[in-house]
């Protein structure tokens, strides 16, 4: 039976759905929900003034509709505070992808908690990764209200046109990007100690800090090189499409899914990857669909690119299933869908 079957299966479905209302922040919404068959009526929120349209429309919410919101943790928060004022029951608040850090000064974990008690009013929260310890500890996040959905790579529609023509596990260098609390600098001592080809995207340290990611870039060994990160996804692609391996390092402060668009693009266009341990990694992949290695490990994480540059048969076997993995997984539309049937599901 259909996620959509199964809903309208249960008792007063059909009348909670009638009277739904859908309001999101995902951009891409619309009235179909992603190929979810229902004629729920969705109205995106305009994000340039986010804060205000939302008090508008939560303020006369009902309690059937669905407040669906793309990681926006300020709305998030605010839809709770006026939630947890109002005299009258108000919509459903459904927290997706809210990308959290650990809080390491006492302002910072003030705000922690003053966020976690105004986000028990969340009534469902929904993760790309399954690993949510570092969310409860610091932030309270039920993982009864919790549900997983798989994200999806930003390339599929790039990938996929190219799937006949991929040689797997094929080029000249080992890759690394993203800035999201990455370990660059584990990865840089690793290639000091096997002296493989490597490069990194680079945007600047200082859009590097401002996510988390720092790195000392004096001294790098000869065969570590930049990439000059010019935006947009043609840069992108290209350094994924020269590569042989992709290596996904992030720093074990990391309690959310850091790096996982940049691992599923590598999938899809037949790269095999290292991953760090942690959430939404070997959390969510098996370890025939990537190599895992521990967090800031030098030594293990030099091994494993040496392992799978000389051997070539593990290399494009792991590629292989990735690339599978990575493609099963669809376009935004598919994960629309897998997202709007969790929270309607939940509604």
């Amino acid at each position: 039976m259909s996620t959509y079957s199964k809903i309208m299966a249960t008792p007063d479905a059909k009348n909670t759905l009638a009277s739904m209302r859908i309001f999101t922040t995902f951009a891409n919404a619309n009235s179909e929900v992603g190929a979810f068959p229902l004629t729920v009526p969705v109205t995106v929120l305009d994000r340039r003034n986010g804060l205000r349209n939302l008090i508008t429309r939560y303020i006369n919410s009902k309690p059937n509709d669905l407040f669906v919101f793309n990681g926006e943790v300020s709305l998030i928060t605010a839809a709770c505070l006026i939630k947890l004022c109002s005299p009258v029951q108000r919509g459903k608040i459904v927290a997706v992808d809210m990308v959290l850090r650990v809080p390491k000064t006492a302002k910072a974990r003030l705000a922690a908690w003053v966020r976690s008690r105004l986000w028990t009013q969340v009534d469902q929260y929904i993760h790309y990764f399954k690993d949510l310890r570092g969310f409860s500890h610091h932030y309270g996040i039920d993982a009864a209200k919790s549900d997983y959905v798989p994200f999806k790579a930003n390339l599929f529609e790039e990938a996929n046109a190219r799937k006949d023509k991929i040689s797997l596990a094929e080029g000249d260098y080992i890759f690394s990007a993203g800035r999201s609390l990455r370990d660059y600098q584990t990865l840089i001592e690793a290639a000091r100690i096997n002296g493989l080809p490597t490069a990194l995207l680079f945007t600047s340290q200082s859009d590097w800090a401002a996510h988390g990611t720092k790195l000392d870039l004096d001294n790098l060994p000869s065969n570590v090189r930049l990439i000059a990160d010019t935006g947009g996804k043609q840069g992108w692609l290209e350094g994924l499409q020269g590569a042989r391996l992709v290596v996904v390092p992030t720093l074990p402060e990391s309690i959310c899914a850091s790096g996982i668009g940049t691992y599923l693009d590598a999938m899809a266009l037949g790269k095999p990857v290292i991953i760090t341990r942690g959430p939404g990694a070997d959390d969510v992949l098996t370890d025939t669909q990537a190599r895992f290695v521990a967090p800031s490990d030098p030594e293990a994480l030099a091994q494993a690119m040496r392992q799978l540059w000389d051997n070539h048969h593990a290399a494009t076997t792991l590629a292989k299933n990735g690339r599978q993995y990575a493609l099963g997984l669809g376009d935004e539309q598919a994960l629309l869908s897998r997202i709007f049937s969790k929270a309607l599901n939940s509604a």
